[in-house]
């Protein structure tokens, strides 16, 4: 074997380290103090090492400060019980030290190599890739090193009276007994269940993933590193919020690991090819203690060069996708209002309402963590905090969850009385928004039965002010049956509790009823399926296609088909009944539509301590007992420029389902009444081909009218769906939408699946962080500068672009009035004399209308 760098390595090693890697970045988790400590279970680990065959590989960036004077010789990085350990020496030696017995007295022994000095004392943090490899057939024990200053090095020890004891099963990273923690970064370590060599470890550090020593495979070239087929056990590897846990303990939320967060005995992830659901890169397992380790991403940093080459030291692998995207990765289109994202708005803007669509990702309303967002939309909305007005098409639901101004994460809604969940009703055909995979349709929102109620507060976020107006609106169903709603404006400190009533109750019908029959089996009527009723007798000219039918018990559908035939009426629904209506069944029939609640919330005063407002709504006597059916809430404040973000789509569903499972019309219409000016339609996959992606641009412009539509690829998907086409869609079909369109898949502060999840990105296999939203949301804004395009302007003096020069522009000129130190900051200086003054408000005087 060779255990020696030979001297060609070494050079081609030094050589490739003179051309300079910058060392800015943080590895997965980092020392508070010397005092550090994670102590994991490492059966795994201690099985490995058991064999007396295997190799330890680990990303290291030392910190051992800069005083000549040493406090500890010797600094502990990893500690396996009677097995192995790894130290850091004072003088920047590494060493590996194998643990036992003597085979010819029994007494302890131990085999250890050290390298020479390599990590200079003082110097600037830089990565180290650290590689042991034990083989018990030669009792040879090899270490290697390399660091960003050009060093590699390696040691070697043998004695062949040693024999290996019994391995504990506890594995401590840090602080141990009386050795302090290398103080630092520790980054990946992974122990394989076979022997490496010198020409291993270089590869892996020419490669320059993070990753690598789980996933790296160099066997083409005749090396050993067989990928993640030779790892048995690893940490430090992921950051997830939503990560599978081992009986891990405490709460779900206690399980999340969060960039620039503690490592806790809850959130460390352990992978453990030995254990239950070993395989799976995101299990979180139960440690004994942890101290002082805070987790880091080993990929922070920005593009500087080709794709995927960074400021940063690790690499990312480009996503696992078969062929080659259209270029550029952006298609342009006159999109001035989504232009605004990525540009400051300009006085006079007003409103500017931004729905973000597709499937989970856009609907998330939590990562995992209780205090992150799963969303896209609030990738968005968290980027703009200091410009965000309001919250568009929050779903009315039962549990508290986390939304933008209806944050409830300690207390949901205040409900009194029997309100029920739409989503296995047929109610939820009728409007979008639903975060259930198994909802009958692609709604999701709340039905009052009769002396129930329902009352949810927005607080005061982002540009919201307890101060200043709001304006809230809830959208509701009008059909056959449904009982009146009473509402009134109320206030409180929090979103549980009754709260105060302010406004006195408005009444207002829901029911739309036009005809009405009560099932009659002995007098000839037939109910052959849920999708097929049959009166006896001609009621044709009585009932109306497109028309509800109410059967009770959240069973609804819309008439797609009337036929008399001489004897009897056959009435065909677009989708089968939830529930099959029986003998005695009163059937309810008339059109459908809906009900928008509208208030504005004066200012409050200055020492009120209600500042939650929002809309208590109460089903009350009358109608014929269909309940109130409650979709969704708004809330804004007025009259100022800024962005109202909100969400639409289905989970676990794409646009096909979306649109086929939904009754006709409906996206057209919900869209109306939600009136978006900015509609950011994200891939929604799942059972859908991108094709259906044109089909709801259709829909969702015949509702609202004048609408900025792009079309927004993401990350690596895995799926079984084919989403690389969905990328590839996007970028040649947009022209022929006319709508913009931009992905951002192969951008390099992404990468694959692995750095994802390294980057904590990921909440699980196919779900964002917060980090990963906006993140997504600053990539997107940047594209576009390139895809939303100015729309045409009238004139120079028409600075907003809308096609006309008015008191808009003018309060444009004045934020910019007097010297201009940058020409490109002073478009209101039209005779480019340096200055904006008189002469040009005489300029847009001239130009004005």
């Amino acid at each position: 074997m060779n255990y020696l760098i030979k001297p060609l390595l070494r050079s081609m090693c030094t050589a490739w380290l003179a051309t300079g890697v910058s060392n800015q970045t943080l590895a997965a988790i980092e020392t508070a103090s010397s005092a550090a400590t994670l102590a994991l279970p490492a059966q795994g680990a201690s099985e490995v090492v058991s064999t007396g065959r295997f190799s330890l590989i680990a990303w290291l960036k030392p910190d051992i400060g800069d005083s000549s004077d040493c406090e500890q010789s010797v600094m502990n990085v990893l500690h396996l019980e009677n097995g192995l350990s790894l130290h850091l020496l004072a003088d920047g030696s590494v060493q590996g030290t194998i643990l036992g017995f003597s085979s010819d007295s029994h007494t302890k022994m131990s085999l250890s190599a050290t390298t020479v000095p390599l990590i200079m004392r003082g110097s600037d943090p830089s990565w180290v890739l650290i590689g042991l490899c034990f083989n018990a057939e030669d009792n040879i024990l090899s270490i290697w090193a390399i660091t960003e200053q050009g060093h590699l090095e390696s040691a070697h020890a043998i004695d062949a009276t040693f024999a290996l004891g019994e391995v504990g099963l506890m594995l401590t990273i840090g602080a141990y007994g009386p050795l302090h923690a290398m103080e630092g970064v520790y980054g990946l370590i992974a122990l394989r269940d076979h022997i490496i060599d010198a020409s291993d470890v270089l590869d892996l550090w020419l490669h320059r993933r993070h990753h690598g020593p789980f996933s790296f495979t160099n066997a083409s070239t005749g090396g050993s590193l067989t990928g993640p087929d030779g790892c048995v056990w690893m940490t430090n590897h992921a950051m997830t919020t939503r990560p599978i846990s081992a009986e891990s303990g405490g709460e779900p939320h206690d399980w999340a690991a969060i960039v620039g967060k503690p490592v806790t005995r809850y959130n460390t992830h352990i992978y453990d090819t030995t254990q239950e659901e070993g395989a799976s890169f995101r299990v979180v397992r139960p440690v004994a203690s942890t101290k002082d380790f805070v987790y880091r991403s080993p990929y922070d940093g920005n593009c500087v060069g080709p794709l995927f080459v960074e400021n940063v030291f690790f690499v990312r692998d480009a996503p696992n996708i078969g062929s080659t995207l259209p270029t550029p990765h952006f298609v342009s289109r006159q999109s001035p209002k989504a232009r605004f994202l990525a540009t400051k708005i300009p006085p006079g803007a007003g409103l500017i309402r931004v729905l973000v669509s597709g499937n989970s990702r856009a609907l998330e309303e939590s990562d995992g963590s209780a205090t992150g967002i799963g969303n896209f939309s609030h990738g968005f909305l968290w980027n703009n905090l200091h410009r965000t007005a309001g919250v568009l098409n929050r779903p009315a639901r039962l549990n508290p969850g986390l939304w933008f101004g209806f944050d409830g994460s300690e207390h949901g809604p205040h409900i009194e009385g029997h309100v029920n969940k739409l989503v296995t009703t047929d109610f939820s055909r009728f409007w979008t928004n639903s975060h259930r995979t198994l909802s009958i349709g692609p709604g999701e929102g709340v039905r009052l039965i009769e002396g129930a109620s329902y009352t949810l507060r927005c607080r005061p976020q982002g540009l919201i002010a307890h101060d200043q107006p709001l304006f809230v609106q809830a959208h509701l169903l009008r059909f056959p049956g449904a009982n009146p709603v009473q509402w009134t404006s109320n206030k409180h400190t929090r979103q549980g509790g009754p709260g105060i009533q302010v406004s006195e109750p408005t009444t207002i019908l829901l029911d739309t009823q036009m005809w009405s029959h009560a099932l009659d089996f002995s007098a000839g009527d037939q109910v052959p399926s849920a999708s097929r009723i049959i009166l006896a007798g001609d009621n044709s000219s009585t009932l109306v296609v497109g028309d509800a039918c109410y059967a009770g018990d959240g069973a609804i559908s819309v008439i797609a088909n009337i036929t008399f035939d001489g004897i009897s009426t056959l009435i065909d629904f677009e989708h089968p009944l939830s529930v099959v209506p029986i003998d005695g069944t009163l059937l309810r029939f008339g059109p459908w539509g809906y009900e928008t609640i509208n208030y504005l919330w004066p200012g409050l005063c200055e020492s009120d301590e209600n500042t939650w407002r929002g809309l208590k709504l109460a089903a009350i006597e009358g109608g014929d007992n269909g309940g109130v059916v409650l979709f969704s809430f708004d809330a804004w404040r007025p009259n100022v420029d800024g962005f109202v973000f909100g969400v639409a789509g289905w989970r676990g569903m794409g646009y096909e389902q979306h649109i086929k499972r939904s009754f006709t019309h409906v996206t057209s219409a919900w869209a109306s009444q939600l009136s978006v000016d900015v509609w950011l339609m994200t891939f929604a996959t799942q059972l859908s081909h991108p094709s259906w992606m044109n089909t709801y641009t259709e829909q969702a412009r015949t509702g609202s009218g004048d609408v900025e539509i792009l079309w927004l690829g993401d990350v690596e998907h895995p799926s079984s769906w084919d989403t690389e086409l969905w990328h590839w869609w996007a970028l040649t079909q947009a022209t022929a939408n006319d709508v913009a369109a931009s992905t951002v898949l192969l951008h390099c502060t992404l990468g694959g699946q692995l750095d994802l999840f390294g980057d904590g990105i990921r909440s699980d296999v196919l779900h964002l962080t917060q980090r990963g939203n906006q993140r997504l949301a600053m990539l997107w804004t940047e594209s576009l500068l390139e895809a939303a395009l100015p729309g045409p302007v009238a004139s120079p003096a028409d600075l907003n672009g809308d096609g006309t020069v008015d008191v808009s522009d003018l309060l444009i000129l004045l934020t910019q009035w007097g010297q201009c130190d940058n020409a490109n900051d002073c478009p209101a200086d039209f005779n480019s004399d340096g200055t904006v003054d008189v002469t040009d408000l005489l300029i847009m005087l001239s130009q004005w209308g």
